[in-house]
C-alpha cells in the first residue's frame, strides 16, 4: 500500500519544468521516465522515495469528471487546473533517520509549493489521510514533519541505500507482526 498526496497547480506552466524540478527533489535527475499524451511518468522499481506522475489537459485544462458529483470533494476546490503532480511513497519507507513517508510527503510538498510560489502560481495539496485539499499557506506539518523527511543530497542520490533502508523497514515491521506472510509477496518498490 501507499501513501499519495497530490498537489494541483491552477495556471498554465511549462509542465516539464514542474516534472523536472520534481525529480531532482527526488535525486532522479537520471531516472528513467516515459511521457504519454497528457502526463510525464517515472518509471517504477528505480529505488527512488516516490513514483512520480505529472498530469496535465492536453487541449483544455483538467476539470473534475462531471459523471461522477458525488465525488467532488476527491477534487481540488476549483474548478480547473492546468497540472496535477501525483507522489506515491510505500507506507513502509523509512528514511536512515527514521522518517516515514508522509514526514517525506510533507518535506516535497513544501519543497515544490516553494519552487511553485517563487514563481507566482497558485497551488493546493490533499492530504490523503484526511481527503482534504488545503491552499498553499496551509503548513504541510499536518501530514508529516517536512525537516524529519528532508532528503540529503548523498541519500536522495542513492538509490541502492534507499531500497536497502525500505527493504529494512519492512522486515523489521514483518518481524514485530505488523504483517504475516501473505504480505511478503507484495512489492517493497513504489509499484
Amino acid at each position: 500500500m501507499t501513501l499519495l498526496t497530490k498537489l494541483v497547480i491552477v495556471e498554465p506552466t511549462p509542465v516539464r519544468e514542474v516534472f523536472d524540478e520534481c525529480r531532482r527533489l527526488l535525486g532522479g535527475e537520471d531516472a528513467v521516465f516515459f511521457h504519454k499524451e497528457g502526463g510525464y511518468h517515472n518509471k517504477s522499481g528505480q529505488g527512488l522515495p516516490a513514483l512520480l506522475s505529472v498530469a496535465y489537459g492536453v487541449d483544455a485544462p483538467l476539470v473534475p469528471d462531471p459523471e461522477y458529483p458525488d465525488e467532488r470533494d476527491a477534487y481540488p476546490p476549483v474548478d480547473a487546473w492546468s497540472i496535477e503532480v501525483c507522489l506515491e511513497t510505500a507506507y513502509a519507507y523509512r528514511a536512515p533517520n527514521g522518517a516515514g513517508c508522509s514526514d517525506l510527503h510533507a518535506w516535497l510538498i513544501q519543497q515544490i509549493g516553494r519552487w511553485l510560489t517563487d514563481r507566482g502560481l497558485t497551488w493546493c495539496w490533499r492530504n490523503e489521510f484526511t481527503g482534504e485539499w488545503h491552499p498553499s499557506s496551509v503548513a504541510t506539518t499536518e501530514l508529516g514533519n517536512p525537516e524529519r523527511g528532508r532528503l540529503s543530497e548523498d541519500f536522495s542520490a542513492d538509490p541502492a541505500k534507499i531500497e536497502a533502508e525500505r527493504q529494512a523497514a519492512f522486515e523489521a515491521e514483518v518481524s514485530a507482526g505488523w504483517y504475516d506472510e501473505t504480505d511478503r509477496d507484495e512489492p517493497i518498490l513504489t509499484d
